[in-house]
C-alpha cells in the first residue's frame, strides 16, 4: 500500500473514531506518533587525525581549507535514535489499538456479566438482572452509559465481526 493511500485511510479511522466518542484512542496513538520510535544503531565515531599528503577527496571535502587535519573513523558504537514512523506504521498503530479496545472492551463485559452471575467466583448460578449505568466525567451533557447483560451478547457479535476485517486491513499494510 503507498503511502498516499495509507495516510489517507489513517486519517478516515481517526475521523470516524473521533465521530464515535473513541477520539481518546487517536490522541493517545499520536503521542506516541509525536514521541517516535525509538531505535539502537550503530554509529561511527570520528576522532581528529594529522594527513601528511591531503588526497583529491579530502581537498574537495575541506575546500582548500587546513587540510593538514582530517577526520578518520575510529570506533563504531550502539546508540539509542529516535526516528519518524513511516506512514505504514502509523496506521498499524492505531488499526492495532483500535483491535485492543474493542476485544479488551467485549472481554470485560462478559467477565463482568459472569461475575454478577457467579460464574467467577464459583458460587452457584444466579440470574441477576442488574444494570450498570456509568456517567461521563468530563462531560455531563452525554448520556450515561448503561450496561446489561443483554448488551454483552451483541458486543460479541460485534467483536467477532470487526476483528477479521481489522486483521485484514493490517495484512495489506
Amino acid at each position: 500500500m503507498d503511502d498516499t493511500k495509507t495516510v489517507l485511510i489513517f486519517e478516515q479511522l481517526a475521523e470516524t473514531l473521533q465521530a464515535h466518542d473513541l477520539g481518546w484512542v487517536v490522541d493517545q496513538i499520536n503521542e506516541q506518533l509525536a514521541q517516535g520510535k525509538t531505535e539502537q544503531v550503530k554509529i561511527s565515531i570520528y576522532k581528529e587525525v594529522s594527513v601528511e599528503e591531503p588526497t583529491k577527496e579530502q581537498m574537495h571535502l575541506f575546500d582548500g581549507q587546513d587540510v593538514k587535519k582530517s577526520l578518520k573513523p575510529s570506533t563504531k558504537q550502539e546508540r539509542m535514535v529516535i526516528f519518524e514512523y513511516s506512514p505504514q506504521e502509523r496506521l498499524r498503530l492505531l488499526v492495532e489499538a483500535v483491535k485492543n479496545v474493542v476485544s479488551q472492551t467485549t472481554e470485560l463485559e462478559e467477565h463482568v456479566t459472569k461475575f454478577y452471575n457467579g460464574d467467577v467466583l464459583g458460587e452457584p448460578q444466579r440470574d441477576i438482572d442488574a444494570n450498570i449505568i456509568f456517567y461521563s466525567e468530563q462531560s455531563t451533557d452525554t448520556d450515561p452509559f448503561i450496561f446489561s447483560k443483554n448488551n454483552v451478547g451483541k458486543s460479541r457479535e460485534f467483536t467477532d465481526k470487526l476483528k477479521p476485517l481489522l486483521e485484514k486491513l493490517l495484512e495489506t499494510i
